[in-house]
This record gives structure tokens, C-alpha cells and sequence, in this order.
């Protein structure tokens, strides 16, 4: 480890349960904040959970690794939580005689400390920071989330510290974004800590606009303190738009990335199997993992129209540095994401950046068609109806034939705006005013 004791950078101590090597689909926006910060002046110190831990639930991408920048620090805290634990060697006997009593008595008492099912990191994380911080002074501490016991560890660490905390929300944690409704009760340990959390937090920093005015309707006293970062694209990967490695045939769609539950998958797939009928030569190419668990990969796979005479195959998983490759395979993307006015999903900035042309499979109210506003060669759906996503499509292959490489410079031009660089410059301004 680097003596960086005597540093004369600002030091930032960021805490981020999901980092690499997991594959989770919220490893992406600390990874890059990480690295932008240490390439711009700061030191930064990432203190996430062991590896042990993704590889227990089946989800590495060691790919992941290699892109954190060599001047981040990282520490890891193991983690035990119960729902993990598979060794009944390892359990006390009380659990091990009575384990629904045992269960609830332990989410009794971890709910005490703080209400969410990783509240047993806490401790190790505060730990861990102090120790980080009497080694090199800490000048801002910043938690990720989700999970929250990130945001309840970091609030810790600001109090014994004496140091600023700024909470990021990558996810909302009292509001359901696929729902549009509250998660929880009024007077629930979770809305009551948040409003706690938010009193004390310099900075809460939100995805979008509509996920902040949200937050700032039900606590306004924070409100002034609540700014919006969007999620980017990493540069590095897509320096410009992706070069097609072929000219002509009919249109290949493609869609890239983790396929979950929350995704209008009924929906596509009735629109594509009508636009199939229309344009027979269309394909699919779906790439990404089906789930972030095991147990849910069949139950998606079902959902999908693979199969003989569908056009539409599954390809697998795809880590981060084969992404440019797969996407020069492809024509055409389709944006099928939940429909809602807080989901702004990183791989709408991704999918931009590479200049194909896009199908938008979600509601026009959706959040993430705020970014897409302005972008050349987007193919709308009215609604998630079987009919107004196969026009989408049809449409989208049209142009294809028509002119398979048209727009793509000009559609790279609008994504530039949304570089991560770009996004982390404000949020990096608002740390240094903070740490000031």
C-alpha cells in the first residue's frame, strides 16, 4: 500500500458494496467515479466487500478488475450476512435448533442498528474507514447505494471523522422506480432514517431530475442540498462510434445487457415476432447474463422468443472489454428497459455512444427518453403495444436497408454530452466545495 499520509491531493473515501469484480449492473457508475477523481487531483480510497462474496452468489466478471485505475486504494470488508451463509457448520446452536425464531430475532436486531439486510457491514466499514482515516486523513466520505447500510456507514464515519458525507443514490431506496410508489410507510424505519440521513448529508446526489424532485417533495428542508449526476458512458470504450463490419443483408438487432424481470420482455417479444412476419430476414442477438442470481436464468430464458423460425437467439454473457466487439456485430439496438419516469439505465448512455441506431421498447414517458431527446436515428414506440413495437422495428429495418451507415457520426456528436468525464466534472465541483 502507498504511503500517501503526506499527500497534498484532497483525499476521498468512497464506499461501494458492489465494485469489481462483481457484475452487477451498479458497478459501473463507482468504478468510473473512482477513477475520474484520482485522475483529477484527488486520492481516493474504495472500501467495497471481499471477492469471496460475488463469487458465493455467482457473480464475477474479472474483466472488471483490470479497468480500476493502479492510484485507487481499495480495502475490503467481508461481509456476513445471514442470507448467505450456507455453512450450517458455522451456525450457533440456537439457530441451528430454531431457525425461524433465530431468523427473526436477527432481523430484529440488525433492524435496530439500521434497517436493511446489509446493516451487518456497517461496523466493518466504519472500522476499516477510521483505520484509513488515521493513516491519511479522509477529507470527504461518499456512499453509493444500494445497498444503504452504505449511506448508514458513511453517516458514522462523518460524525467520529468529523468530516463531510455526501450520499449518492444510484438506486432510490424508499421509492420503487418500476412502481412509482413508495416503498415504505410514512412512518417506516427506512423513510425515518432517510430523513435523518439527509438532515446531516452535505451533498445527495440523484440520477435524474424526476428521482430529485421526488426526493426533495418529501424532505424539503434538504432539498437545496440535492443535485443530479446522470450516469455516462466511459470514453475509453467508446472513443467513437463503433465500426460495422458489414454492408449490407438484413437488419441484426441486438440487445446487450443483464435481461431481468423488470424488463417489458412479453411485450417485445409479441412486437418482434409481428415485425418478424413483415420483414422475415430481421435477427436478434440478445448478449448479457439472465438475471443476477442463478435461480432466475430459466424463468427469464422462458420469457424470450428463442427458438426455430423466431430470428431471435440467446448468446450469453459478454464482459465489459469484448462490449466494442459485439457491438460492431450488430445494426440496430433495442432499448427495452422498464417503463418509468425515474429509470434512466446506464445502457441508454452506453447504447448512445456507439451511434447505431436505437428502438426505444418502453413507454414515451419513460425517463430514459429525456437523454435520447435531439439523438438522430431513435425508432419510438407510441406504446408497449404488439403493433406499435414491431412499426418500430419495421421502421428501424427500413432505414437500415436503406442506408445502413447514415447518422451515425451525428448520433455519436449527441452522446458526447454524456461522457462520464463530463457528468463527474459538477459532481466534483460540489465535492471540493464541500471539503473546502
Amino acid at each position: 500500500m502507498t504511503d500517501r499520509s503526506h499527500s497534498p491531493r484532497p483525499h476521498l473515501l468512497l464506499i461501494a458494496f458492489y465494485y469489481p469484480p462483481s457484475r452487477a449492473s451498479g458497478v459501473f457508475r463507482p468504478l468510473a467515479m473512482a477513477n475520474h477523481f484520482v485522475a483529477h487531483g484527488w486520492d481516493v480510497t474504495v472500501i467495497t466487500t471481499e471477492r469471496s462474496f460475488f463469487e458465493l452468489i455467482d457473480s464475477v466478471d474479472a474483466s472488471l478488475e483490470h479497468l480500476i485505475d493502479e492510484r485507487v486504494e481499495v480495502e475490503r470488508v467481508p461481509f456476513a450476512g445471514r442470507p448467505w451463509q450456507r455453512d450450517v457448520r458455522s451456525f450457533s446452536r440456537f439457530r441451528g435448533n430454531f431457525p425461524t425464531l433465530s431468523d427473526k430475532v436477527a432481523a430484529w436486531r440488525e433492524s435496530a442498528v439500521f434497517p436493511d439486510r446489509y446493516a451487518p457491514w456497517i461496523p466493518g466499514v466504519v472500522t476499516a474507514g477510521l483505520g484509513i482515516h488515521g493513516r491519511h486523513p479522509v477529507d470527504v466520505v461518499m456512499a453509493t447505494g444500494n445497498p444503504f447500510a452504505a449511506f448508514g456507514a458513511a453517516a458514522a464515519l462523518g460524525k467520529l471523522a468529523s468530516r463531510p458525507f455526501v450520499l449518492d443514490y444510484r438506486d432510490a431506496w424508499t421509492l420503487n422506480q418500476f412502481t412509482e410508489e413508495p416503498s415504505f410507510p410514512a412512518d417506516s424505519p427506512q423513510v425515518k432514517w432517510e430523513r435523518r440521513l439527509m438532515s446531516d448529508a452535505r451533498r445527495i446526489v440523484f440520477v435524474n431530475e424526476a428521482q430529485r424532485q421526488w426526493h426533495a417533495e418529501r424532505h424539503p428542508a434538504a432539498a437545496e442540498r440535492m443535485i443530479v449526476v446522470e450516469n455516462g458512458f466511459d470514453e475509453h470504450m467508446f472513443p467513437q462510434a463503433v465500426e460495422p463490419t458489414r454492408d449490407d443483408g438484413p437488419a441484426v438487432f441486438g440487445y446487450v445487457g443483464t435481461v431481468t424481470e423488470q424488463l417489458p420482455l412479453e411485450e417485445f417479444a409479441a412486437g418482434w415476432l409481428l415485425a418478424r412476419e413483415e420483414r422475415p430476414g430481421i435477427t436478434c442477438r440478445i448478449h448479457g447474463h439472465l438475471g443476477f442470481f442463478p435461480n432466475q436464468r430459466e424463468r427469464i430464458l422462458d420469457q424470450l422468443p428463442v427458438g426455430d423460425g423466431t430470428g431471435v437467439t440467446y448468446e450469453g454473457a459478454v464482459t465489459k472489454a469484448e462490449l466494442p466487439r459485439v457491438y460492431a456485430d450488430l445494426d440496430a439496438l433495442l432499448m427495452i428497459i422498464p417503463s418509468s419516469r425515474y429509470v434512466t439505465a446506464g445502457k441508454v448512455y452506453e447504447y448512445m455512444a456507439t451511434g447505431l441506431p436505437l428502438v426505444t421498447v418502453h413507454e414515451p414517458w419513460t425517463g430514459a427518453r429525456e437523454p435520447l431527446r435531439g439523438r438522430p436515428g431513435v425508432f419510438e414506440v407510441d406504446d408497449l403495444s404488439p403493433r406499435s413495437v414491431a412499426d418500430a422495428i419495421v421502421a428501424a429495418a427500413d432505414h437500415i436497408a436503406a442506408s445502413r451507415h447514415a447518422l451515425r457520426p451525428e448520433a455519436r456528436l449527441h452522446a458526447d454530452a454524456f461522457t462520464r468525464s463530463r457528468q463527474f466534472e459538477h459532481l466534483d465541483e460540489h465535492l471540493r466545495a464541500v471539503t473546502a
